[in-house]
């Protein structure tokens, strides 16, 4: 970026605002925003053939359920969701502890829940769950450890702060988890970002506002996430998370089809987070956007590397699994895609639904159709109307042979979408060699679809 960028970042980003696509490229792109981003709700039940499992019992395994939000106002729930998520993050980066990701977590927000019965569910020892309250500038934090086997309680506080320690609350709800599970943060190794917390609460404040918006995968929430960013980074020109979450913004408009010019979106996204990777090179999921970013730009090695490289930093987040499979299957690498995909499913047992597509279409593509076919058909049995599910049940018929079937899988795609394009998928599918992508678009093809 630019000296005058520089200066006023603000600027620069206003002179490159994009425009819409045709409503046809918007409407069949939404789907894979859900297959990496979407929360679905469903049974939280850890899928047939995941490593969940070998959690059970496990001394060393936590779920944090989201925080209740007991402001009595809906808009408030930002904070809540935001702690929450900071200390699923925090606790994800101490190797000996197996933390449930924020997806499989999350299906739990605003639910009563027995906790044995979750515990069980999910395959942990132990949970957190709490509650958050604002008022007058303060806020109130409840949070307690549960043992999900015995029912005890083996830590419980009341914090009642001003808002603007709300940094040094996180850390000490953070450090007592480690302390009563008996964890010790060893040299190396951290609970936080390094670049340690933001300098100004408000900017924290609008990330979290931002982090709400982005959630919903539509380009107006995008566009107020974006700006909630820009004013972020300014007030605190040293936020990692603040670059981190503003090149997703710009990545999303590729996957979206909502800019005109895919190439210098990704440039846009590759500065930011180039930005946030220098203000925090250990964090994973900095390493794991990057991995994304040169994937979408077909720089298949370095996209390798970088998705390594997150895995190696935060082995128990999720994202960084996610990165490497998709590196890996659009690579050609399909064997290796699914033992990444299959880790990741170790750690967000009740994943977005496209996480199945992305198995599905690795299988498809190895030739294995009879574990291509189950991986779609879980899909669908977390979402019956699945645009993905009957995408790849249209290219696995075909595939197979079975003109019939793929041809009424296609109409189903349709159905569902009637402005399902073959051109916006190929746009979107970075596979590395072409025969591949040929393959899948042939398949469908001949299902129909054009």
């Amino acid at each position: 970026m630019g000296a005058s960028c520089e200066v006023n970042p603000v600027r620069c980003l206003t002179a490159r605002r994009w425009k819409v696509l045709a409503v046809a490229a918007f409407l069949v792109a939404i789907g894979l925003a859900v297959l990496l981003y979407g929360i679905a709700s469903r049974e939280v039940v850890p899928p047939e053939g995941s490593r969940v499992s070998e959690a059970t019992g496990q001394e060393k395994s936590i779920a944090v359920l989201p925080f209740n939000n007991l402001s009595g106002d809906p808009e408030q729930d930002f904070l809540s969701d935001g702690l929450t998520e900071d200390i699923i993050t925090a606790l994800s980066a101490i190797p000996r502890l197996f933390v449930v990701a924020r997806n499989t977590s999350f299906t739990l927000k605003g639910k009563s829940v027995n906790v044995k019965s979750v515990g069980q569910g999910l395959g942990v020892r132990y949970i957190l769950e709490g509650s958050v309250q604002t008022e007058a500038g303060r806020v109130r934090i409840t949070a307690q450890l549960i043992d999900a086997v015995t029912g005890n309680h083996l830590w419980a506080e009341r914090y009642d702060r001003e808002l603007k320690d709300i940094f040094a609350l996180q850390d000490d709800i953070t450090l007592n988890i480690l302390q009563s599970l008996q964890l010790t943060i060893l040299e190396g190794e951290r609970h936080g970002p390094a670049a340690g917390p933001p300098k100004s609460l408000d900017a924290y404040l609008k990330l979290l506002k931002a982090k709400a918006y982005f959630m919903s995968s539509k380009r107006a929430d995008n566009e107020k996430a974006r700006q909630l960013l820009e004013e972020a980074v300014l007030l605190d020109p040293e936020y990692p998370s603040g670059y981190a979450l503003l090149a997703r913004t710009y990545l999303r408009e590729v996957w979206l089809a909502w800019s005109s010019d895919s190439a210098n979106a990704l440039r846009m996204a590759l500065e930011f987070a180039e930005k946030a990777l220098s203000l925090d090179p250990n964090d994973g999921s900095n390493h794991a956007l990057i991995s994304q970013i040169y994937l979408f730009q077909e720089i298949y090695d370095k996209a390798l590397i970088e998705a390594e490289r997150a895995v190696s930093l935060s082995p128990g987040s999720v994202e960084g699994y996610i990165s490497l499979g998709m590196t890996r299957c659009f690579s050609g690498q399909f064997a290796e895609a699914l033992l990444a995909y299959k880790d990741a499913l170790r750690l967000d047992p009740a994943p977005p639904g496209g996480l199945y597509y992305q198995i599905g279409n690795s299988y498809l593509m190895m030739g294995n159709f009879e574990e291509a076919g189950k991986a779609y058909r879980k899909l669908l049995a977390v979402n019956p109307n699945s645009l993905w599910a009957y995408v790849g049940m249209a290219s696995l018929y075909s595939m197979s042979g079975l003109t019939k079937e793929a041809i009424e899988a296609g109409k189903k795609v349709i159905e569902i979408n009637p402005y399902f394009s073959l051109k916006n998928l190929e746009e979107i599918s970075p596979y590395r060699n072409p025969g591949h992508k040929e393959r899948l678009l042939d398949a469908l093809r001949k299902a129909g679809l054009k």
